[in-house]
């Protein structure tokens, strides 16, 4: 009997995992909301819930009999993970540290007691006197709900005016009392990728992050590896911070995913989650390590030995691997030249030749794209070469 594993969600951040599942033989579950979800109509069975519905869930595994239960590159669903790892006695991320994930208040006390370099904050109830609360760091400042993920609820503040503002629309946006504020670290950003089983770091893997500002917030738009850092003590103080970042959250038998700025040379942790990075980050490190991310991802949930598949099938890493997402830069339609996916660019569309696009500011993503190629220059001049030939906005009159 094929072993059976269950993903949490059917879009598109689960689509590889859903596909890796499938090559692998696996009896494929997939469960979410109802709607026209890509992974729904790849997977074996497909049964409606809500992902955040802990019992509905649990009652799915038990009935499914399954032998393991993933997801990656996204926290909705990641405490409901935790959860139904505890309750069911499957391998992956414990409840406590999927909430840790999940919150970024509990988030930051827990790397604060663990001696991780991180930005200075304050938490901040509704209806308080903000003035007071926040009188000891200094502007600029970043708010952030709690309990949202990527570019939601996080709003930058030069002022007190831009406080009140910025304050009144967190807490209408995450629906909680309370939020943080954090001392907006003017650096460098930059990510990293790392895998951890049975209490050990298989892989630290730091990628360049290029950025945009798209209203009060930085949008990633580019990742790449290597991260050249030429210090070899700048080299070992990131593998410090991540390291103890992991013990902070008591991450085991997952993938990690973290935000980080480099100011003045030194690293600071911004923030982590038990999960793969989204936008194409599984496909940069299964690329430059010669694996399938999404197959190690798997083999963790299934106790069948992540790390022995890692070291049998890593290869020398070489040259550059570089991540494009794709944005509408103006309002029109689209038109796609004959998209190929080769062994030098790798491409996922989310859209048809003929769609329209809304452009900025509205910037919803377009596509991906990854090259591999010696070196940075390389990789940079294949995608644009590519995206300028493939992709083209006829401007609406």
């Amino acid at each position: 009997m094929n072993r059976k594993v269950l993903i949490l969600g059917g879009g598109e951040a689960q689509l590889g995992l859903i596909k890796t599942a499938k090559q692998m033989g696996l009896d494929t579950i997939v469960t979410g909301s109802e709607g026209q979800y890509v992974g729904y109509a790849i997977a074996d069975k497909y049964i409606s819930a809500d992902i955040l519905d802990k019992e509905k869930i649990q009652e799915i595994v038990e009935s499914e009999k399954v032998d393991g239960i993933s997801m990656c590159c996204s926290d909705i669903g990641l405490s409901t993970l935790g959860y139904l790892c505890d309750k069911c006695g499957l391998k992956g991320i414990s409840y406590h540290s999927a909430q840790l994930s999940s919150n970024k208040l509990l988030m930051k006390e827990a790397l604060i007691n663990n001696n991780v370099r991180t930005a200075k904050y304050r938490k901040v109830m509704k209806g308080g006197a903000y003035s007071d609360s926040l009188k000891d760091l200094n502007f600029p400042l970043i708010i952030k709900a709690v309990n949202l993920q990527g570019s939601k609820g996080i709003y930058i503040c030069h002022s007190q005016c831009d406080v009140i503002n910025a304050m009144d629309k967190v807490f209408m946006e995450s629906q909680l009392n309370y939020c943080i504020v954090e001392e907006f670290i003017i650096g460098e950003e930059f990510g990293v990728q790392a895998f951890v089983y049975n209490n050990n770091v298989l892989f630290i893997l730091p990628h360049g992050d290029r950025v945009a500002k798209v209203g009060a917030t930085n949008i990633p738009i580019e990742h790449y590896v290597p991260y050249l850092v030429s210090d070899e003590i700048l080299k070992l103080d990131i593998i410090h911070q991540i390291e103890n970042s992991i013990k902070a959250l008591e991450l085991n038998n997952c993938a990690v995913n973290v935000d980080m700025i480099l100011k003045d040379n030194t690293p600071y942790v911004i923030e982590l989650s038990g999960r793969a990075g989204a936008n194409m980050l599984p496909e940069m490190v299964s690329e430059y390590y010669g694996i399938n991310y999404y197959e190690m991802i798997l083999r963790a949930s299934l106790d069948l030995s992540p790390d022995k598949y890692f070291e049998d099938n890593k290869h020398d890493t070489w040259g550059n691997v570089l991540v494009r997402i794709l944005y509408p830069m103006e309002e029109g339609i689209i038109k796609i030249n004959n998209i190929v996916t080769s062994n030098e660019v790798q491409v996922h569309t989310y859209i048809s030749d003929g769609d329209y696009v809304k452009g900025i500011p509205v910037l919803e993503k377009i596509g991906k794209v990854l090259s591999h190629e010696s070196s940075l220059v390389e990789s940079t001049e294949k995608i644009n070469e590519y995206v300028n030939s493939t992709f083209n906005i006829r401007m609406l009159s």
